[in-house]
């Protein structure tokens, strides 16, 4: 089959890549069954997801391949003249995996399925080598695939093993001038029933994640596009994954959207985490192993609640001293009425230079108490109104840190952060009810 010649430079630029072992004459006559496209910067070649059956060929110019992922828009790869594109269409029609778009002025050479089996229909010598090529190629990369696989599932599973099995050395990380401050290397039934009872003032595991899980986890989370400051307290450098309880201020209509929100949340942070838990998932988890009668997601108004949010300080902001209570976010539940004690628990992923300590006290003011220490501004109580903390906590990364939140406590201003944390909250009514947890 005699073709027209195809140009100097679309000569040229075949004679590497795929084509690169087919001689001089049966590329021209291949690629001359074509068409040329003449694509400008920015200009989409196809889209993702979009129905194709042509190959193209890089003249000049350079293109490249865009995949979708959680995170948005990712490079996969660029390539240049001589370099194959959309070969997958080639075998087998259908769906594009991916999108390919134009660096700078590209030139191309496309050649349909049609094309392509009719000249391997007649047994041209071009469209034959081009088959056993393709085969290669495709291999190649099927092989390369296989490999990446394998490693990240290794790296995984090395990350899982040395984040949740490796035991913690223990050290004394604080003092405390009153209730004194539990180190241990596990979450334990005795030490959640003495912080409950009031017979230590935290409870402290470090190491409950590992550095450099705590690093992945961290770097993925940041990308979570839902980090937003919070509704009612714009104000503040305090972002979060999910609406917190907090935020609702008992408005039906917010109650509403933060009830609905809830799962979706938790799966967008779950999926981010995978292949791993999420570490708010695996303190779930133990904790309804650890505790004699269980522990299950917290129900309010009939619904399911938010559990495990991800948190972020920017820098030099902090929280003043406060409590959190829940029945005084929903006055007018007997179920929050019910819950005798509350315990906020903290899982350290990224921690500043420098500030960033939890300030603790043994303070429990009561609900009337609480009137005459606020400063009107949110819920935040006046520091001279208060004692000298009982203790500061500086907290390392990967500790898990437990304290019960209806004593007083705050969060010192950081420097050179972001600080990020996972937490939620865990509700007592009693030794014999399960624990409950929520956000």
């Amino acid at each position: 089959m005699t073709s027209p010649a195809m140009p100097p430079r679309a000569h040229r630029s075949a004679t590497s890549g795929l084509f690169s072992g087919l001689p001089p004459e049966l590329r021209v006559d291949l690629l001359a069954s074509g068409r040329r496209l003449t694509l400008q910067s920015g200009q989409f070649l196809f889209r993702q997801g979009e129905s194709g059956d042509e190959v193209f060929l890089v003249e000049s110019g350079h293109v490249e391949v865009l995949g979708q992922t959680e995170e948005g828009e990712t490079v996969l790869a660029i390539l240049g003249p001589g370099q194959l594109v959309g070969e997958v269409a080639l075998c087998a029609p259908g769906p594009r995996t991916a999108a390919v778009r134009a660096v700078g002025d590209a030139q191309l050479w496309g050649l349909t399925r049609a094309v392509y089996d009719a000249q391997l229909a007649v047994g041209a010598p071009a469209a034959v080598m081009l088959a056993q090529r393709m085969a290669e190629m495709l291999a190649a990369r099927l092989r390369a695939t296989s490999a990446l696989v394998q490693d990240t599932l290794i790296g995984a599973e090395d990350a899982f093993e040395s984040g949740y099995y490796v035991p913690v050395p223990l050290s004394e990380l604080t003092e405390s001038t009153g209730l004194p401050v539990r180190v241990a290397s596990e979450l334990r039934t005795t030490d959640l029933q003495d912080l409950i009872d009031g017979r230590i003032l935290a409870l402290r595991v470090p190491g409950y994640v590992n550095r450099r899980l705590c690093e992945h986890l961290c770097k993925r989370l940041l990308r979570h596009p839902g980090f937003a400051r919070y509704l009612v307290a714009p104000e503040f450098g305090l972002q979060r994954i999910g609406m917190t309880l907090f935020e609702t201020q008992n408005q039906p209509e917010l109650l509403e959207t933060y009830y609905r929100e809830a799962r979706s949340t938790m799966l967008s942070i779950r999926r981010i985490c995978a292949p791993m838990l999420t570490p708010m998932d695996r303190f779930r988890l133990e904790l309804e192993e650890l505790w004699p009668v269980g522990a299950h997601i917290e129900r309010m108004h009939g619904r399911k609640m938010l559990v495990g949010i991800a948190r972020m300080f920017e820098d030099a902001h902090a929280l003043e001293p406060h409590q959190d209570v829940i029945h005084r976010d929903l006055p007018d539940s007997p179920d929050a009425h019910r819950i005798l004690t509350q315990i906020t628990a903290n899982v350290y992923l990224r921690l500043p230079k420098i500030g960033g300590e939890i300030e603790l006290w043994e303070a429990q003011p009561t609900d009337a108490e609480a009137q005459n220490l606020y400063t009107g501004h949110h819920d935040f109580y006046d520091r001279a109104k208060l004692p000298q903390p009982t203790a500061v906590l500086a907290a390392t990364q990967g500790e898990l840190l437990l304290w019960l939140t209806d004593r007083v406590h705050a969060v010192r201003a950081c420097t050179g952060g972001p600080r990020v944390s996972a937490s939620c909250f865990v509700g007592f009514r009693g030794h014999d009810e399960p624990l409950t947890l929520w956000s």
